[in-house]
């Protein structure tokens, strides 16, 4: 899913959420600054994700070098972006619309254990060989 978003200022920006091989790359490039003790700027990386297309040759370097070019962006394209990649952030709803009757009711979503427990092996004794 890829958004061509037509900007006065700025032209045309393009943003789709990320995949999880941008994602993996960049845990691994935030964890090997910090393991340096190195400084990282946490909004450029939250933002970066949205805009890379493609994760092969996505390496620290390219990451480096993108990192700088957000960092001389106008505080007005920045702020820009950054509201666009947080309304691009993918989720689960909490509530659910359900039809009773001939009315349409919100109803919030429960799970006993957490929304996780429905992506974890419940006998996990049977899962061993």
């Amino acid at each position: 899913m890829l958004f061509l978003i037509e900007t006065k200022s700025f032209g045309t920006i393009t943003m789709k959420p990320p995949t999880i091989g941008i994602m993996q790359r960049m845990t691994s490039y935030i964890k090997d600054r910090q393991e340096k003790g190195e400084s990282i700027d946490q909004s450029v990386l939250q933002v970066m994700p949205y805009l890379v297309s493609e994760w092969r040759g996505f390496d620290d370097k390219s990451i480096f070098k993108f990192e700088i070019e957000m960092n001389g962006w106008s505080n007005k394209k920045y702020s820009l972006i950054y509201k666009l990649a947080e309304q691009m952030k993918i989720g689960i709803q909490p509530d659910m619309e359900v039809q009773i009757g001939d009315e349409w009711e919100v109803v919030p979503i429960g799970f006993r254990d957490g929304i996780k427990s429905l992506f974890i092996v419940q006998d996990i004794a049977g899962e061993l060989l």
